[in-house]
């Protein structure tokens, strides 16, 4: 036995954090089963192997981030009604403020479109409704959903985003084409002159430092 051994680091030499969100650290391809098994390089030895790790621990300044997680928050889900939808004017409209937990947040929808899908297509946007201060964080996993009323169908789209004092608000611009949209038989979007739009956050993470 040569007490020789493997020893593998990162490459770029970065200080990694744990947390409760972030527990393993390690190496996807740490060594190839073809040089772990071949006997003239000593790793397996009656048929065992041998790991083991340093950990350089960096002194607590007694600052850090407090983070926190919620899956399938308590008022993740909000649907907007919107009725007598064809005789809308408003290039945009926004919803009632919905709660979750502690955050506020709001619809806003474009009928005709915004920006490059001006007359293409329905613009849906998730928006937070007050302000977070630095260095406040909320991340949020959510789906936004167009309805189909008649079969269940829906038009849906999914997205993850930090939101912080510089990040309001998350867009979908061509959430639906305006000419499915208005084929209401068809497609079941629009009933009754009624359009169903909603929201549902799957995963809330809150961070803050202390």
């Amino acid at each position: 036995m040569d007490e020789k051994y493997l020893t593998v680091q990162d490459a770029d030499g970065k200080v990694r954090h744990f947390n409760v969100m972030k527990t393993p650290c390690g190496f996807a391809r740490f060594l190839s089963l073809d040089v772990l098994k071949d006997p003239r390089n000593g790793y397996l030895m009656d048929d065992s192997c041998i790991f083991g790790a340093e950990v350089f621990v960096i002194k607590y300044s007694g600052k850090g981030e407090c983070p926190s997680m919620l899956k399938d928050p308590v008022g993740g889900t909000f649907t907007w009604v919107i009725k007598n939808f064809s005789t809308l004017n408003e290039e945009v409209l926004h919803s009632e403020i919905f709660n979750v937990k502690e955050y506020k947040g709001h619809l806003s929808l474009y009928p005709e479109g915004n920006g490059k899908a001006k007359n293409k297509s329905l613009s849906l946007f998730l928006g937070l409704a007050e302000t977070l201060h630095h260095p406040t964080k909320f991340y949020a996993e959510f789906e936004l959903l167009t309805k189909n009323q008649c079969r269940g169908r829906h038009a849906k789209s999914n997205a993850e985003i930090w939101f912080c004092d510089s990040i309001k608000i998350w867009v979908f611009p061509d959430m639906v084409s305006l000419s499915d949209l208005n084929h209401d038989k068809l497609n079941g979007y629009i009933l009754k002159d009624t359009l169903m739009v909603e929201v549902q956050i799957t995963l809330m993470k809150h961070l803050k430092n202390i």
